[in-house]
């Protein structure tokens, strides 16, 4: 009889332990899962304002320099491409797009991201100056 009563209540302990245990694997879970998209660059590479849903296409004003128009100015362009917010590559800088044109003087410079599912996302940078 006493044998049978210290059992009950180790068996009892152990339940509130599974439990217990249980909400920490699945706390630990949740914040590695939180951790991998908010730290996680790829995700976030170029975060749009209106962003393209399913399949569509932004542009952006990014910077303005001396605001400056005219018939000859040039256009630079640099572009970025993500897959499954997993591969990123290129180089989708300011000086990059400035440098593709020659350009020495930026005028303003405007953001264009196009995206398919959020599968495939391309960035285009484009500065346009002297």
């Amino acid at each position: 009889m006493a044998l049978g009563y210290v059992l009950e209540i180790n068996g009892s302990n152990d339940l509130k332990n599974q439990g217990t245990m249980r909400r920490k694997t699945q706390l630990l879970g949740a914040l590695v899962l939180a951790g991998t998209f908010f730290l996680s660059g790829c995700i976030a590479m170029y975060p749009s304002v209106v962003g393209p849903a399913a399949f569509g296409m932004t542009t952006e004003p990014v910077a303005v320099g001396t605001g400056k128009a005219g018939s000859n100015m040039k256009v630079g362009t640099a572009e970025c491409t993500n897959i499954l917010g997993l591969i990123s590559s290129g180089d989708c800088s300011i000086h990059e797009a400035a440098r593709d044109a020659g350009i020495k003087t930026i005028s303003y410079v405007d953001k264009e991201v196009s995206s398919v599912l959020g599968i495939f996302t391309k960035v285009t940078i484009k500065v346009y100056g002297y």
